[in-house]
């Protein structure tokens, strides 16, 4: 099977989306291909690079707008040219007969998925860590005005309803999630997935790493304390509410 998918960061960037890529592409069964945004922070990337069993594509994408204000700019890029540059995605893909496409969040390469899915009569996964509409950057930026939230999330809401309406299935992380998605879109449960994170025990194996751990902890004064590590940000979106 070939399989294209579009996301917004790949390697270097380590993160859950991108974890969850490389994995999937180490089937050795079929055939991956991802295409990525270029990331004005590693110009030094490659347009093209094997990783595995994983083709990359990185294509410049985003217009760079001439302001000092990145939320600005991340809310013209992300936010009113969720289209043009879905559109503009879409026709970076040369090669043809994929069998399946999934698209990530952010919107645009959700949008992408499904454009592209459309124009060639294949399935569509939709694979969110979030709503559209819990976009942090935007959300809790004390600076935006009320009024300028609305018209930021009104479109992002319109699209994702289209985007979960239109998908052969949908991949989330938590309970919670799935239920608001659920609730709010109107959709049949059993399309949702609930596909959480986790971690490799071959590779984090905490035995392996108890004398260091020791040291560690013995270093900074912890010997007897229980320690709690969360890796994330605190948002009732990732799950922490239930």
């Amino acid at each position: 099977m070939k399989i294209l998918q579009f996301a917004d960061e790949f390697i270097p960037i380590f993160g859950g989306s991108e974890t969850r890529i490389f994995n999937l592409s180490l089937d050795r069964i079929n055939q991956h291909y991802l295409y990525v945004s270029f990331l004005n922070t590693f110009t030094s990337l490659k347009a093209k690079e094997n990783f595995d069993n994983l083709r990359v594509h990185r294509v410049k994408l985003f217009y760079d707008f001439k302001s000092k204000n990145k939320t600005i700019k991340y809310i013209l890029n992300h936010h009113f040219l969720i289209n043009f540059y879905s559109t503009k995605l879409v026709n970076f893909v040369k090669e043809k007969n994929f069998d399946i496409i999934q698209g990530h969040d952010p919107m645009i390469f959700a949008k992408a998925g499904m454009k592209y899915a459309r124009k060639y009569k294949i399935p569509f996964i939709y694979e969110t860590h979030r709503f559209g509409s819990d976009d942090p950057i935007i959300r809790n930026n004390q600076y935006i005005p009320k009024l300028l939230h609305s018209l930021i999330f009104k479109p992002i809401i319109l699209n994702e309803r289209k985007i979960v309406k239109y998908a052969n299935a949908i991949i989330v992380q938590t309970k919670g999630i799935k239920q608001r998605m659920r609730n709010f879109y109107k959709i049949n449960p059993t399309k949702i997935k609930i596909i959480p994170m986790g971690v490799d025990l071959n590779k984090f194996d905490p035995i392996k790493w108890n004398q260091k751990g020791k040291e560690f902890r013995k270093k900074n004064h912890w010997e007897g304390k229980i320690i709690l590590f969360y890796n994330g940000y605190l948002e009732h979106l990732t799950g922490n509410c239930q």
